[in-house]
């Protein structure tokens, strides 16, 4: 017979006497001893606790005997106390697999109590048979249906506190990143991390990606002391991860494990003690500004049939010091891109043809490197980059440096779409509109 909740375990009337007649007092006593030895060695000196569970205990033996007395249904059975003790134990961090082990101990002390009495009963051996059979069948579901009650407790007593936690975390990531001095030591305990490290942050959506998965393995690869996880209000996830130091070796790790993990990620740059901390946080600020000015300019991009450069998954924020630098002031920064590109800035399909043949070939100095690059014949490159310099007003191997920031920023702070008119004054000022349109025409776009 499997006994359910609500079950009435029929005891005989001499098994129930050989029950009543067990010590109380003594086996209470027993079950916390066993209990402590089991799973709460480390709570030993703790006075509250240790009151806690004897009470804990000496509720769930009454109710158990009541059970096994036919006094009350299984399914009846309340238990405030060890709901208590499950409350408290969340509190101080008690893990459910230490509550689980001290309720398995517990009951299997009291079962073998109860079954030594019903063995020294002056009975047949196949009634003590039976009767060790519905006591041993009433103690597994008595233990069941109390391990639901106090496991539920410990569940909601959790939830509460790490709501909590949280929320007090979040504050006081908020307040250090507001420039509020050091925290105090009881808040310095509730943040868990480490200020005076060496940060790396890293912010990340981790759409569809549970961040546990690569978080731990970034752990375990970089050794990792401390992480600390804070949600920003665009709901960006941003994370810290502490070391001693963090070697070149380390940081290759790093990206290498967002890289496989498919993580669409902004990295800072190592940053030590408190005001790294805030630097770290302002640098994913600043890189996650430039990835999102790269998508609204790249999206006009297309508009204009113009495949843009691919913006990788992982930015880093020590490849984008440049455009963090002159986005702090953009108004001057778009002036510089206007002054340098001229009509090149501009929102059209033509210009986005030639900047994309102006950057490739300030990367390669190569006519033939260019033309492989964008799938193009070498006269129409060489077509183009007569039209560039003729746009520009000057041969594009003047103030190349330059003109490779322009592009960079360019890119950044976008181009605003000329009108014809517009079209017309910026491409007569070189005098040589016409043959701009007849090149145009040679190298059939």
């Amino acid at each position: 017979m499997t006994a359910q909740f609500g079950t009435n375990f029929d005891l005989p009337q001499w098994a129930r006497e050989s029950i009543r007649g067990v010590e109380s007092d003594d086996l209470i006593e027993t079950v916390v001893q066993a209990d402590m030895q089991a799973a709460f060695q480390h709570l030993r000196g703790n006075e509250e606790f240790l009151a806690q569970l004897t009470a804990s205990v000496q509720q769930n033996l009454t109710a158990l005997t009541d059970v096994a007395a036919g006094r009350v249904q299984l399914c009846d059975v309340q238990l405030p106390q060890p709901r208590l003790l499950a409350a408290l134990q969340a509190r101080l961090g008690v893990p459910q697999t230490l509550l689980q082990l001290s309720y398995r101990v517990g009951f299997l002390t009291i079962w073998r109590e109860w079954t030594a009495r019903l063995d020294a009963a002056p009975v047949s051996s196949h009634d003590r048979a039976a009767a060790g059979r519905i006591i041993t069948e009433l103690i597994f579901a008595y233990q069941n249906a109390a391990l639901d009650q106090v496991a539920a407790e410990h569940v909601r007593t959790e939830a509460a506190l790490l709501q909590s936690r949280d929320h007090v975390r979040r504050r006081l990531i908020r307040d250090i990143l507001g420039g509020v001095e050091r925290p105090v030591a009881a808040d310095f305990v509730m943040l868990g991390y480490d200020l005076d490290v060496q940060h790396i942050a890293v912010s990340t959506d981790a759409v569809g990606l549970r961040p546990a998965d690569w978080i731990a393995r970034i752990r375990a690869t970089c050794q990792v002391w401390d992480t600390l996880h804070f949600c920003s209000d665009d709901d960006c996830s941003v994370w810290w991860f502490g070391r001693h130091s963090w070697t070149e070796r380390a940081q290759h790790l790093l990206l290498a494990q967002l890289r496989d993990a498919g993580v669409r990620a902004e990295v800072a740059e190592p940053r030590q003690g408190l005001s790294g901390f805030r630097d770290s946080y302002r640098q994913l600020i600043q890189t996650r500004a430039i990835r999102a000015a790269w998508a609204r300019t790249d999206e006009m991009e297309r508009t204009y049939g113009v495949t843009p450069i691919p913006v990788p998954p992982v930015l880093c924020y020590v490849d984008l010091r440049i455009e963090a630098l002159l986005l702090e002031e953009r108004d001057a920064s778009a002036a510089f891109v206007a002054h340098e590109l001229g009509p090149l800035a501009a929102a059209t399909r033509s210009s986005a043809l030639l900047r994309e043949t102006l950057q490739h070939w300030l990367e390669t100095r190569s006519h033939v490197l260019t033309a492989q690059q964008l799938g193009l014949h070498e006269h129409t490159v060489r077509n183009r980059l007569r039209r560039i310099e003729e746009v520009l007003g000057r041969p594009i191997t003047v103030r190349p440096t330059e003109l490779v920031l322009a592009l960079r920023m360019r890119r950044v702070v976008g181009g605003e779409p000329a009108s014809a008119q517009n079209l017309v004054e910026t491409t007569a000022y070189s005098g040589r509109a016409e043959r701009f349109a007849a090149d145009r025409a040679v190298s059939g776009e």
